[in-house]
């Protein structure tokens, strides 16, 4: 009976034993809260936006670098094909210069589409196809008679 009574406070203090290492073990598993939680989540939150605007300011400054770079390589092609134009362009009769070409307005003549193609290539030339009015004007304006000498 010495020996029950003895296993029995064995196991009674072994018991005890494992329960108190059993809480240290939560407790090292767990550790407790900062007491002020909200200010440190606020302080992490700051930290990373001010790495993301860091991240952001570097990217800029590598894009910013990188459009001089396409503005200094476009103004060298600009003037390359600048050196490269030929001079004012020489019309030939019946051909007036407008702008940078020689165009031909045959007011006199009326053609259909295929008859002025054949016209235009008489000439050496083809129909011109304008994409805005002013080009337009400046050929009515260059190709007609002065308005001032007729009468109304």
């Amino acid at each position: 009976m010495a020996k029950l009574v003895l296993l029995v406070a064995l196991l009674a203090s072994a018991g005890r034993w494992s329960l108190a290492s059993e809480g240290n073990t939560v407790e090292q598993l767990l550790s407790p809260l900062h007491p002020n939680c909200t200010q440190s989540l606020t302080d992490l939150l700051l930290l990373r936006q001010e790495t993301q605007m860091n991240r952001m300011a570097t990217a800029q400054e590598a894009t910013t670098e990188l459009l001089v770079q396409v503005r200094d390589s476009l103004l060298i092609l600009s003037s390359k094909a600048e050196e490269r134009k030929p001079g004012s362009v020489v019309c030939v009769s019946p051909f007036t210069q407008v702008g940078g070409s020689c165009l031909l307005l045959a007011l006199n003549e009326l053609h259909t589409w295929a008859s002025a193609r054949q016209f235009c290539a008489g000439h050496e030339a083809d129909l011109a196809h304008f994409s805005d009015a002013n080009t337009y004007a400046a050929i009515l304006v260059t190709s007609t008679p002065s308005t001032s000498s007729r009468k109304m």
